[in-house]
């Protein structure tokens, strides 16, 4: 790795990293080394020699405060009195990472992968050029925002020097998700599968269809028939119970789960047709998500190659691709499901470069009947809902193995679905049991750092003064205005006690600071930015729905004292309007329910005081 920016200096080094001892003083000036030289000719070896340290020394970084790989320094008679004064001040910091450099460049001697290493390893050489240049133009964070795409939410943060860049991969990215929309979707009546699922001859379908059944067919057989592209009857029969509020007829859904046991469909790879084998109609939302989520980052990045990386969040489905900043991968966070508030501390974090990563779980979506709530994740080999299982999060190759794996291990028993996972090859799992209890793969941990959920105020340590584990939640969904050009808003929410002093900013949702003061009401206060959630992989939410809690402190973090507050929440959309409401609730000792009304931006805010609704259940 030769080249390393400097920062705010703006000096390039070329770090030529090699040996001293067998590569000696007369070698370099055989080479054509002279006392005015602005930069350094390697020895004869020099190449192989750099081009393999480099491999070795590729983790390291050189910057301001970061170290160097080297103990001794060597520079051209007319450069020192030009570099000795930055080049001492680096040097001085590198001992720590010089020691590592040396270890490793020892390793690779002894097992003899590189035969010009010889000699005193502690001496190695930089050679520094002394050119003056521009710093690399920094990487940006683009992030982009739509809701109601696929019924869900799009979160798409690029990280790029170059603005058009970033928008031709939004626009790529999205064209895409509606080109196969059109395909995949069987909300609508015109698509691809809509029109197979009437058909009962031997169609010729595309290639993107054809792959997404092939991919049914392949997972109902590892899963031994958990996973299935044929649950549109069943899916109808718990929704009409959830209308008419009782449970299904246990008669008609053990008919059902015996007629999706027969194969759905015959596939014809040499004439790419497809023959329905039943009438149960097709539901291809699961797997189709994923598959759809990976060619939009495919079109995302043949759109912009020059891009460092890019990450597609839709509705908590997420593709990481490239790098998040150099020589560091994505950080993404894995959603509690006992706590999935927007607000809330994720369960773990784990670095992701190229990787896919979902979570599913009944805790976003799912059918109360009869004053129970039941998963929206149904078993095809019982017809009722998958329980036992909170949550299920796996990380993959690809977003379709992603997606599948996650809703098969929500049916699996934990130890079934580590056993399926273990058989993939580059696949890891977390597996939340609703007990609490915690299943990881064997390598899920080396993805994993510790999740801090932000660093906590002293005064954090103090008991709450509400009754334990008691929060109040805030259901917020923001309204999407018919037309194009959408632009989410900035949206505050703050709560303000009986004397009307404000104590709390519960959220602020924007990316981009200078427009908070169009938030009138709300006093910017934190410097705090939020990005929606948009690097947390969770299950997937209705269109514009999100949730956040507070828990009883102030901003300063000290517990506040029961009593009557108002939540107050605005928002201002660019291109949109402007809207403010607020409503009062009562937060002591016992539950309580309160409603802010609706606004041209937001339909009405469900406030619910008391334990939160995963603790309830």
């Amino acid at each position: 790795m030769p080249f390393r920016s400097l920062g705010r200096r703006g000096l390039l080094f070329s770090l030529i990293v090699f040996c001293w001892g067998g590569v000696a003083d007369d070698s370099l000036r055989d080479h054509g080394e002279t006392s005015g030289a602005t930069s350094r000719a390697c020895p004869k070896d020099g190449a192989e020699l750099h081009s393999a340290v480099s491999r070795i020394c590729s983790p390291l970084r050189v910057g301001w405060g970061d170290t160097l790989p080297t103990t001794s320094r060597r520079y051209g008679a007319t450069q020192r009195s030009r570099n000795r004064r930055s080049a001492d001040s680096l040097v001085r910091e590198s001992s720590a990472e010089a020691s590592s450099a040396r270890t490793r460049l020892t390793a690779l001697r002894e097992s003899s992968q590189l035969a010009t290493i010889s000699g005193d390893i502690d001496r190695v050489q930089l050679c520094v050029t002394d050119q003056l240049v521009a710093p690399p133009p920094a990487l940006h964070r683009f992030h982009f925002h739509h809701e109601g795409i696929l019924g869900t939410s799009f979160d798409l943060i690029v990280r790029t020097d170059d603005a058009e860049a970033a928008l031709k991969a939004e626009r790529s990215a999205l064209a895409e998700i509606e080109r196969l929309r059109t395909i995949l979707s069987t909300y609508d009546p015109a698509s691809e599968v809509s029109r197979l699922n009437v058909s009962r001859d031997a169609v010729r379908c595309s290639t993107e269809l054809f792959e997404v059944l092939s991919g049914y067919d392949t997972w109902r057989l590892r899963s031994r028939g958990a996973y299935q592209g044929q649950l549109g009857e069943l899916i109808r029969a718990w929704r009409a119970a959830e209308k008419a509020g009782a449970l299904p007829d246990q008669t008609s859904l053990a008919q059902i789960v015996q007629a999706i046991q027969a194969p759905a469909w015959t596939l014809d790879a040499c004439e790419q047709t497809v023959h329905r084998r039943s009438r149960q109609p097709l539901n291809l939302d699961s797997l189709g998500k994923g598959y759809i989520l990976g060619k939009a980052v495919a079109a995302a990045r043949a759109a912009a190659p020059s891009v460092a990386g890019l990450l597609l969040n839709m509705g908590g489905d997420i593709f990481a691709s490239g790098v998040e900043a150099p020589s560091r991968p994505w950080l993404v966070g894995v959603a509690n499901p006992r706590d999935p508030a927007d607000n809330a501390a994720p369960l773990t974090q784990v670095f992701l470069a190229d990787r896919a990563i979902s979570t599913s779980g009944g805790y976003e979506r799912g059918y109360a009947i009869a004053g129970r709530r039941y998963s929206h994740i149904l078993d095809p080999r019982t017809g009722w809902p998958a329980e036992g299982i909170a949550g299920a999060t796996v990380v993959a190759p690809d977003s379709a193995t992603a997606n599948a794996l996650a809703t098969t291990l929500c049916v699996l028993k934990p130890e079934e679905g580590l056993a399926l996972v273990k058989k993939r090859r580059g696949v890891e799992c977390l597996i939340l049991a609703a007990n609490g209890e915690q299943f990881r793969s064997e390598q899920f941990a080396a993805l994993e750092i510790p999740a801090t959920g932000g660093a906590k105020k002293a005064n954090e340590a103090k008991p709450s003064l509400w009754p334990k584990d008691f929060r109040l939640t805030l259901t917020v969904t923001l309204k999407r205005p018919a037309g194009g050009g959408y632009r989410r808003p900035f949206v505050a929410a703050w709560a303000v006690n009986e004397k009307g002093a404000r104590v709390r900013t519960i959220v602020l949702w924007g990316n981009l600071p200078r427009y908070f003061p169009d938030l009138y009401d709300w006093s910017y206060g934190e410097k705090d930015r939020l990005d929606w959630a948009a690097t947390i992989a969770r299950a997937t939410r209705p269109p514009g729905r999100h949730r956040v809690t507070w828990d009883g402190r102030d901003d300063s973090g000290n517990p506040v004292p029961p009593g009557t507050y108002t939540i107050f929440i605005e928002a201002n959309r660019e291109r949109g309007t402007y809207a403010k409401e607020s409503a009062k609730i009562v937060c002591a000792d016992s539950p309580a329910k309160s409603a802010i009304r609706a606004s041209t931006e937001f339909e009405e805010v469900h406030l619910t005081y008391g334990l939160p609704d995963a603790q309830q259940d």
